[in-house]
């Protein structure tokens, strides 16, 4: 079987990783404009059939796993929020219990708190979820419980109703995890299922990884961290994912986070 064509994006994509974590360091402190701009500079000596491959958004599928999995951390420096990139490879240097992270991460309606109320804005599209989280026209009062914008553009600003007010969803700049936060908010409020836990087993599965806070990817990561390679974190990203050896403190801690009924617990 000729993998060549599998391999060479394969190597060449741990290549762009490894320059964007180098880039990083000797920077010392970057922004998601500064990552924004240094991906697609890093793809440029590529052909241009494997540039595609990464979208118009190359930072989501090279930098985000680099977050996700530990290799670079958010910062702040003068009022300004960042990202920095350790000296090195391990994934924790220091024992950090999983548990403990959770029982800290604040539940979605508290942190929506904390976005801007923007009552003035008239909003005129809303994002479907479960279409490639698309933007359709809304042909009525904004009342339904989601994400919207004034206009059909990537560089608007989006807005999450939360069945009372309009609120301004921070940007990257602002906050990495809050487009993230936004969407578990409207799945949660849907009650819809986020997590499938098997008792027996102690197995979770989720299917919206790419949405959830990333504390919380690291937190149920941490808990067999054996169960992973490096190659899970990577492109293609996977909504789906699979954690072993949870206990079911951890599903109460979630259940508290995303809401009952966002958790389904299966007997076998």
């Amino acid at each position: 079987m000729d993998t060549s064509t599998r391999t060479l994006p394969d190597e060449a994509f741990s290549i762009i990783q490894k320059k964007l974590r180098n880039w990083i360091r000797v920077k010392g402190f970057v922004t998601w404009k500064q990552i924004q701009k240094a991906c697609r500079d890093l793809l440029e000596g590529y052909p241009q059939d494997y540039i595609l491959q990464y979208g118009n958004f190359p930072e989501y599928k090279l930098f985000m796993p680099l977050l996700r999995k530990g290799k670079c951390e958010i910062a702040q420096l003068e009022g300004k929020t960042g990202f920095v990139c350790f000296p090195k490879s391990e994934y924790i240097e220091n024992p950090i219990d999983p548990l403990l992270l959770l029982n800290n991460f604040p539940s979605l309606s508290s942190l929506i708190e904390n976005f801007k109320i923007e009552e003035s804005i008239e909003l005129k599209v809303w994002c479907d979820l479960e279409d490639s989280y698309s933007y359709k026209s809304i042909n009525s009062r904004v009342d339904k419980i989601g994400i919207y914008k004034s206009e059909d553009k990537v560089y608007s600003p989006a807005f999450l109703f939360d069945g009372k007010y309009k609120r301004l969803i921070p940007s990257y700049d602002e906050n990495i995890d809050a487009i993230s936060i936004a969407r578990c908010f409207v799945r949660s409020s849907e009650e819809k299922k986020m997590f499938f836990y098997h008792k027996k087993s102690k197995a979770l599965n989720t299917t919206v990884y790419s949405d959830l806070p990333i504390l919380i990817t690291r937190a149920l990561f941490l808990f067999n961290t054996d169960n992973f390679k490096d190659d899970d974190f990577n492109y293609p990203i996977n909504y789906t994912k699979l954690y072993k050896n949870v206990n079911e403190k951890v599903i109460n801690e979630l259940m508290r986070i995303f809401g009952k009924n966002c958790v389904e617990v299966l007997d076998d």
